[in-house]
């Protein structure tokens, strides 16, 4: 719902004579690392559409993500911020996002056309409106960037959209509060200082863009940190579980060779391993119960460890 998402042409209402109930042109307007963005018409109306890549949409991972996200921004209700309307499959798409769709610019872009004073207060103030009603709710936007910070064509009116990395935390609001406190010194100095006022108030609002963006520089930097700290810990724990089940593994097999070899004919041998077998099936439900909300992980635990084990024990009673 950036500038990017609009075009001059394009109307957030489309008149028709015909209340259409299903999806029509369904246009690609972004691609992003894990989803596309659409933008459709549905009873005569434009919205927006997120989608999981096609890659992606299968994946228990990233639903759960989408659904997360849809959660947060359907329990939010705010003039400032983008309504979210449903979470609902859209043909060729699966399960998507439905959104208000937003005709504007990015925060950055507004700033380069140089608004006056009323209008920058008037939109720092609802900047500020939009932040404390997230906190209110325990949640922050940890995405607060020019690209997720929309100014409408129509009344120049704050929209704050994607809410796909928002959680409770109350890092940004130090950051919304500067911007404002620096608003509020300039129009000081614009009342007091008379012999030169109008040309000191140009001065201070040209430092306001370059202040935004230091901030907003910040807050990136921080949240990549965060991403990769993340995905650092993730994959130590990838690796911790595959070491587990590999050693559990590994062990059992052991268990069921020394078995086979203690019983050299045939119907001893099955029996034993059997036994060993069984053994094996609650150390594997065992590792199974360690991982109670990770449906994931059950799963690679019980495929693999069912694949391999069988595997080795038909090996293990074909050798003569």
């Amino acid at each position: 719902m950036s500038a990017e998402y609009s075009s001059p042409s394009s109307s957030g209402f489309i008149s028709s004579d015909t209340w259409n109930t299903e999806w029509s042109d369904l246009t690609l307007l972004q691609e992003r690392k894990t989803c596309l963005i659409y933008s459709g018409v549905r009873y005569d109306r434009r919205f927006l559409i997120k989608a999981l890549r096609p890659e992606h949409r299968e994946l228990t991972e990233y639903r759960q993500m989408l659904q997360r996200e849809f959660r947060i921004g359907i329990a939010l209700s705010h003039p400032n911020i983008a309504t979210t309307y449903s979470l609902e499959p859209v043909d060729g798409l699966g399960e998507c996002i439905i959104q208000e769709y937003i005709e504007g610019q990015t925060l950055t872009q507004w700033l380069s056309t140089k608004p006056s004073w009323k209008k920058r207060e008037r939109v720092a103030q609802q900047l500020r409106e939009a932040v404390d009603y997230l906190h209110a709710h325990q949640l922050t936007h940890r995405d607060l960037k020019g690209d997720n910070i929309l100014i409408t064509n129509n009344g120049n009116n704050v929209k704050l959209i994607d809410f796909g990395l928002s959680e409770t935390d109350d890092s940004i609001h130090a950051s919304i509060d500067d911007i404002i406190k620096e608003n509020a010194r300039a129009k000081e100095l614009r009342q007091k200082i008379y012999p030169h006022r109008y040309a000191i108030f140009r001065r201070i609002l040209r430092v306001i863009p370059i202040l935004l963006s230091v901030c907003l520089l910040g807050i990136a930097s921080w949240i990549f940190y965060s991403a990769y700290s993340e995905r650092q810990a993730t994959e130590q724990e990838e690796q911790l579980f595959q070491d587990r089940l590999q050693t559990a593994l590994t062990k059992h097999h052991a268990d069921l060779q020394v078995a086979a070899d203690a019983n050299p004919s045939v119907i001893d041998r099955i029996g034993a391993v059997s036994t060993i077998a069984q053994d094996g099936w609650q150390v594997r439900d065992s590792l199974m119960n360690l991982y109670p909300d990770d449906e994931l992980r059950r799963t690679q635990i019980y495929t693999i460890w069912t694949t391999e084990t069988t595997e080795f024990i038909n090996k293990l009673l074909s050798e003569p």
